[in-house]
């Protein structure tokens, strides 16, 4: 199965693929509603990361993430990690790592940065210019993480 990729729906409605798995299993996931970010870690040959595509904002890749949270995975980069506050983008792409228990500092952070995003103003709008310009800040947010993944090293 190395090699090949799968597709599935997840409980959450979102789709998610699966990169590389071996038994369809994923020792990482990536959670976004960046369609940057899905077009570029599709096409990655990063071994053990899945995609959970989301079509909602960024609340909404909050709330999935914490809801992983709840059932054993790992945060591992902090959802408010940019200089832009939540009011300044409508993108967010989410690292989780396969664990074994519920993470508290995990729950903790996401939770913190729900509350943060509840208190500000949705995200106004922008150009396409804009939208792009924001899309790849938050890929290139994630890029060290992943390449940590992709080297073997622990995150």
């Amino acid at each position: 199965m190395a090699g090949e990729s799968l597709r599935f729906q997840d409980r959450g409605g979102g789709e998610s693929r699966c990169l590389f798995c071996f038994g369809g299993e994923s020792m990482y996931r990536l959670v976004t509603n960046n369609p940057l970010a899905r077009q570029y870690w599709a096409v990655s040959e990063c071994n053990h990361i899945s995609i959970r595509w989301l079509e909602g904002g960024l609340p909404d890749v909050l709330v999935a993430a914490r809801d992983m949270v709840h059932v054993g995975w790992r945060l591992l980069n902090h959802p408010l990690a940019s200089g832009l506050r939540p009011s300044q983008t409508p993108y967010k792409t989410l690292i989780l790592a396969r664990g074994k228990c519920l993470d508290y500092q995990s729950l903790q952070v996401l939770e913190g940065a729900l509350a943060i995003v509840q208190k500000q103003a949705a995200f106004p709008g922008g150009s396409e210019r804009v939208l792009a310009d924001l899309q790849l800040i938050d890929v290139e947010m994630c890029k060290e993480v992943l390449e940590q993944i992709r080297r073997g090293v622990s995150v």
